[in-house]
């Protein structure tokens, strides 16, 4: 199993991968983005992390995008509009 370290903009994945003799050995990925929210992030941080900024740039002449990627069902869609009222 892979264990999944994200803080802030870096994100590390720890995987066991195995060898032609011996026990698996533990590899390490880092991925460095931006930013990263893990799954504990709420809409509001989201907001004022991302949004607000890319809004007041906006608001100030500049062109702005919010690009949501990943796996389908994964909570974009919640991420960007929320619950439905």
């Amino acid at each position: 199993p892979a264990v999944v370290h994200v803080n802030r903009n870096t994100v590390r994945i720890q995987v066991d991968v195995d060898q032609l003799y011996g026990a698996p050995e533990a590899e390490e990925r880092r991925f460095t983005f931006d930013l990263c929210l893990g799954q504990k992030a709420d809409q509001k941080e989201l907001y004022e992390l991302v949004g607000e900024p890319i809004l007041q740039n906006a608001l100030a002449g500049f062109t702005g995008t919010l690009f949501a990627y990943g796996q389908t069902g994964s909570g974009k869609s919640f991420s960007m509009m929320g619950q439905d009222d």
